[in-house]
């Protein structure tokens, strides 16, 4: 994600580049209207400073929560995303390089991780790709670094929420569904990795009343499988059938092709 303040009214992205008190500004507009992302990196070998402060967000944030909308922030270093957890943030989206204090914190106030395992991992796991050794050499310490920090958060009783960041190299839509392994693979069982993507996530983003389970009155929204995720989690990324709203659209693994109208 670009630097800035992010917000997206009509599916693009606005990027503020622009004075500091102008940001923040634009922060708590688009807050008012859209919710909060935000981003703070810090790689340790090359840190980068928090692009708002604890203040500013905390102010977007609290106008996010009259408006009833979560936030999210896209953090990787450690005292960026304690700051972020400060603030009131809902959810931490990537966390690759969280310490124990800020895991810590995420467990106190009830911050989701959305880990993006799948990110790092898509550079590595994909040799065929022409990624640059300074690309490479990062990739491999954000993985190794974040398997100790989801290990932790586990332990810490931090709760996780499924997402991706699909879109990037290696990384692309459809192919979302691997993120349940490398979730199961860094220390989840199979139960969380579903829970992450379901009850966890409608908890989230505010919407347990309608998706997240399969309850009388919520949306007819389900996936159904050839197998057990139970005893092979791999089995996610084969989706036999797919029903939205009620309405199938995958059957027997194949898309449901509906007359133009």
């Amino acid at each position: 994600m670009p630097a800035g303040v992010q917000c997206c009214p009509d599916g693009g992205i606005v990027q503020c580049q622009m004075p500091r008190e102008v940001q923040a500004e634009q922060l708590v507009g688009c807050a008012q209207h859209y919710g909060v992302q935000d981003q703070r990196v810090q790689i340790p070998q090359h840190p980068v400073p928090g692009q708002f402060t604890e203040a500013e967000m905390r102010a977007a944030i609290e106008v996010a929560e009259m408006e009833g909308l979560p936030s999210a922030a896209h953090a990787h270093g450690a005292s960026s995303i304690a700051a972020a957890v400060r603030a009131g943030i809902t959810s931490i989206e990537h966390g690759t390089m969280a310490d124990d204090e800020s895991i810590r914190l995420m467990a106190q106030k009830g911050t989701f991780l959305v880990p993006t395992i799948i990110v790092s991992r898509s550079v590595l796991d994909n040799p065929h790709l022409p990624f640059p050794e300074y690309v490479l050499r990062k990739s491999r310490i954000a993985a190794a670094r974040h398997k100790e920090v989801v290990a932790a958060a586990l332990h810490e009783g931090v709760k996780f929420a499924f997402g991706t960041d699909a879109g990037s190299t290696g990384n692309e839509h459809g192919e979302q569904a691997r993120e349940f392994g490398y979730l199961v693979e860094y220390g989840l069982t199979p139960m969380q990795a579903l829970c992450s993507a379901t009850i966890n996530a409608a908890e989230l983003l505010r919407m347990k009343e309608d998706i997240g389970s399969l309850e009388a009155g919520k949306f007819a929204d389900l996936v159904a499988f050839d197998g057990d995720p139970l005893e092979d989690i791999t089995v996610m990324t084969r989706p036999d059938l797919v029903m939205k709203g009620g309405v199938i659209y995958k059957r027997e693994g194949q898309p449901v092709h509906f007359p133009l109208l």
